[in-house]
């Protein structure tokens, strides 16, 4: 039905991939730390930009807000990311558009790009050679976005896929648990410090970081899997990944653009019912795509 309806042929997107991993094996991971973590992943970390594979590094990540509703035209690293707000119509007038920032992924000698978050992205890191023999090793979406390449189809089909596997995983686990064990441990609370912490949700890589001083919060900022999807044009106006996966795509009414709708419930399910198209020159309202009464 879906290639019938033509999902395999829009909505590709840059194919630059991020993901931060997630599940740590115990053995390997028995003191935490940020230098650590790579190694110790089950669902593995890493970012595939042009066809090559890099490591992840928290130091790296950069949120741009040239286009977002915030003050400033900058692009910073969370630990000194700001969250100033400014009137919309204020920031329109400067080129703005969203409140959503642009977190943007800086390769040292490369430069800085645009990166898909989610499904697609786990199983794109997955195909990358070298796994150690307790992480997740499994070819078949780097094959598929290297060959056919990556569309409405593909990115769904990889949420499809992975969902087994984590079962596995999951169902594994709770047959270990063993209520009479202790299995908290409180960590030690620091005044002082930064911190970064990562996971994979199912909409993709959610990382938080945070700054301690003096035994309060000084800086707290998260950039979540939808930031790194829906994420509007940075400094250079580089279109953020889904902007650029509806560029091309077969409008077949323009009065019910239901092919934006598919791409960007394939970024993201989370936005099955906040879906709006609207005509840029005239600013009228073309469509609303919702899901089950009352949404």
């Amino acid at each position: 039905f879906a290639m019938a309806a033509g999902l395999d042929t829009y909505g590709a997107g840059w194919n630059n991939y991020i993901a931060t991993g997630t599940y740590f094996h115990p053995e390997h991971y028995a003191r935490p730390t940020i230098e650590g973590r790579n190694a110790a992943l089950i669902a593995r970390s890493g970012v595939y930009v042009n066809g090559q594979f890099y490591d992840f590094d928290q130091a790296n990540v950069r949120e741009d807000v040239t286009h977002s509703f915030y003050e400033g035209s900058y692009a910073l690293h969370p630990f000194e990311g700001r969250t100033e707000p400014i009137d919309p119509e204020v920031g329109r007038r400067q080129g703005k558009y969203t409140w959503a920032k642009a977190p943007r992924y800086l390769i040292p000698g490369v430069g800085s790009h645009p990166v898909e978050a989610g499904p697609l992205a786990r199983q794109v890191i997955a195909g990358r050679p070298g796994a150690a023999d307790w992480q997740d090793y499994d070819p078949l979406f780097l094959d598929a976005v290297t060959t056919v390449g990556p569309s409405v189809l593909v990115r769904v089909m990889a949420r499809m896929h992975e969902a087994p596997k984590y079962y596995k995983l999951v169902r594994k686990w709770l047959d270990q648990i063993n209520l009479h064990e202790k299995f908290y441990i409180k960590p030690k609370e620091l005044p002082e410090g930064r911190g970064f912490g990562s996971t994979e949700a199912a909409r993709g890589s959610l990382s938080d970081w945070i700054v301690l001083k003096d035994g309060k919060i000084e800086n707290y900022q998260v950039v979540t899997p939808t930031a790194w999807n829906i994420g509007p044009r940075d400094g250079r106006d580089v279109n953020g990944p889904m902007e650029q996966a509806f560029l091309g795509a077969p409008i077949a009414d323009p009065n019910d653009p239901v092919e934006l709708g598919h791409v960007a419930r394939s970024y993201d399910s989370c936005l099955v019912c906040t879906v709006h198209a609207y005509d840029e020159k005239t600013g009228k309202e073309l469509a609303q795509f919702r899901i089950g009464e009352g949404a």
